[in-house]
């Protein structure tokens, strides 16, 4: 079989993310080829359909045969082309016009049997071929992304051609993509502590096993003013030491939609299930029309294909794929296996009432709970090593690194999940410290429709949380 590389960076950021609900999509102009049969010239491809996802500058371009596109920009005016070889387009030129700093995007049939896409920048933008990133997670299905547009670009002396390099073309079932920032070592024995006793009385909501601490009040201080800062946000968190048991619990307890971070204890049951032989990890599961959803993740446009269940559960965490998740809760038995699954692990406030997408936001949760399932990895309670180490490696290259992870220093590491909605942010896993210490983070804020503010408040309480703790050693 055919041994398909990517770049380590190319293929997180580029597959689909987690925003992809009904307020932010695609822009899909599909169909392009109708049911009927065409005919064409001996071994050409056909252009069979294409997205646009203006939020994160990705064009999207299906083929029906295996294409390997040729990506270069042009200058004056700044574009960027793509060219499918061998490929027809049926039909006139498609032209889509789009604000801010993307003019259009056209797509026709050029001379010598080549489809071309061209997204045209408005005046004063551009972009550099470092930001350019191309990947491919089946054949004939290509994704390229503009990660910056720079805004102030004065125009050149002339027209100008640069050529971006292309990788391999991927097969349907996608590696393990590297963990952001160095995988966690598979068997390093994480910190010992005491047993909690029965009644501390120390406010500790955590049932698992971690030490009797005590609440951090200059922390919380610290916590409690940013709180004050954004009045208008509505946030829940909880953090706390993983060695000392030392915590922080602002509104830890309130109950959030889930969004995308209900997949945290999802993975967990999963590899419980493997451990306990109920699943296999090579196992094939089919993309049937029952599990397909729209929002976030790729699998919603390969009905039919079949993958690992590896590759499924991966999928699930590091784009998001909501497609992906519900192959794995009907494979786990359904939503009622699920939530048999989260309560015996006490988590009282996570529950599933729909599958994927919950748009409408169902499914609930608390930051005390992702951090009582986050320590229940942590120290070993549900799966085994091996299991353990994979769920780490998995949870480790979550794609969407705005949340917590853009609060920690060099040299930290997060095995998390985020979730978006429109109203609300999530994010909550294990930070693993430069000292090699660990804490635990789970923070929810209710916000304003897509407000951006909310990010920028669950990127500073991380910051915050971390300067304490990595102080701590």
């Amino acid at each position: 079989m055919t041994s398909y590389q990517f770049s380590p960076l190319t293929l997180p950021i580029l597959l689909l993310g987690e925003r992809m609900h009904k307020n932010v999509s695609w822009s899909l102009t599909a169909a392009l080829v109708s049911t009927s049969i065409f005919v064409t010239p001996a071994h050409s491809a056909q252009l069979t359909d294409w997205g646009f996802n203006a939020e994160r500058n990705v064009i999207r371009l299906n083929t029906n045969t295996s294409v390997k596109p040729t990506v270069f920009l042009l200058s004056n005016p700044n574009r960027l082309v793509i060219d499918l070889p061998g490929t027809n387009k049926k039909g006139s030129t498609i032209r889509s016009q789009y604000g801010g700093a993307i003019k259009e995007i056209r797509i026709s049939e050029v001379s010598g049997n080549v489809t071309r896409a061209v997204i045209e920048l408005s005046d004063g933008f551009g972009v550099s071929s470092r930001n350019i990133k191309v990947a491919s997670d089946a054949p004939g299905q290509w994704y390229v992304r503009m990660k910056s547009i720079e805004s102030g670009i004065p125009p050149g002396p002339g027209e100008t051609k640069e050529v971006i390099q292309v990788p391999t073309e991927g097969a349907p079932e996608v590696p393990l993509p590297p963990p952001i920032g160095g995988p966690l070592p598979p068997n390093r024995p994480l910190p010992s502590s005491r047993p909690l006793p029965p009644s501390s009385g120390n406010g500790n909501v955590l049932s698992v096993n971690l030490p009797a601490g005590k609440e951090i009040m200059p922390l919380k201080s610290q916590l409690q003013s940013l709180v004050n800062r954004y009045s208008d946000l509505s946030p829940g968190m909880f953090f706390i030491d993983v060695e000392t048991g030392d915590y922080v619990n602002l509104g830890g307890d309130r109950v959030y939609a889930a969004a995308s971070t209900i997949k945290l204890p999802i993975l967990m049951a999963f590899f419980e299930a493997v451990d306990a032989g109920r699943i296999r990890l090579d196992e094939k599961l089919t993309v049937t029309n029952a599990a397909i959803t729209g929002g976030s993740g790729n699998l919603q446009y390969y009905r039919g294909a079949k993958l690992s269940a590896l590759s499924v559960a991966t999928k699930m965490i590091t784009i998001s794929d909501n497609t992906a998740t519900n192959m794995i809760i009907s494979r786990l038995g359904g939503l009622s296996a699920v939530n048999a699954r989260f309560r015996s692990w006490g988590l009282n406030n996570t529950y599933m009432k729909n599958y994927l997408g919950d748009f409408k936001g169902t499914n609930k949760t608390s930051a005390v709970d992702l951090v009582k399932a986050s320590a229940l990895v942590a120290k070993r309670k549900v799966m085994s090593e091996s299991s353990r180490a994979k769920a780490l490696d998995i949870l480790n290259a979550t794609e969407n690194t705005k949340l917590l992870k853009a609060g920690l220093g060099d040299g930290a590491h997060i095995a998390h999940k985020t979730g978006t909605l429109g109203v609300i942010l999530g994010d909550a896993g294990i930070i693993e410290k430069p000292s090699g210490k660990l804490y635990l983070a789970g923070v929810f804020v209710r916000r304003p429709f897509n407000d951006l503010r909310g990010r920028y408040f669950i990127q500073e309480a991380s910051r915050l949380s971390y300067n304490y703790f990595n102080s701590k050693g």
